[in-house]
């Protein structure tokens, strides 16, 4: 089950570094063009993606560290998927018919459809919530089976 897990993380490390160079990389070659308030927040698009850029690469250390239980990696992973989702459906109900940005915005230069970026940051955000919430009931259960050390 360790192998398992160390995997698991891993992807959702390499997952949120990439998004989080993506938005990044978004902010550093579109400048001033996002200054477009972002629908859900209000905020400017530019302020929302180093936000959420930081948000990721926040996460991505702490599910990083050795000293943190594998259940509150899972319970934070888990939550901050749910966050994606919840967003999502908040640009769904907004009937928000602009760009996700949740990918960064230069896909538009590689002819990408905004739709295909919306559908995979959608996919992202559910394997990161059912990971995270698998991770933490299954390293829950483990966690009770084992035998105490001491």
């Amino acid at each position: 089950m360790k192998r398992e897990r160390r995997w698991i993380l891993t992807s959702c490390i390499a997952i949120l570094a990439t998004t989080a160079a993506l938005k990044l990389a978004t902010l550093a070659i579109a400048g001033r063009v996002l200054g477009a308030p972002e629908p859900v927040l209000g905020l400017p698009f530019e302020w929302f993606l180093l936000l959420s850029a930081a948000l990721e690469l926040a996460v991505c250390a702490f599910l990083a560290g050795r000293r943190v239980p594998v259940q509150l990696k899972g319970l934070v992973l888990g939550l901050l998927g749910a966050e994606f989702l919840a967003y999502h459906a908040m640009l769904w109900l907004l009937r928000y018919e602009g760009p996700c940005h949740c990918l960064g915005s230069l896909w538009g230069w590689l002819n990408v459809r905004d739709a295909w970026v919306s559908e995979t940051s959608i996919l992202i955000a559910c394997y990161l919530c059912l990971a995270g919430f698998l991770l933490a009931c299954f390293s829950r259960d483990e966690a009770r089976l084992s035998p105490k050390h001491g």
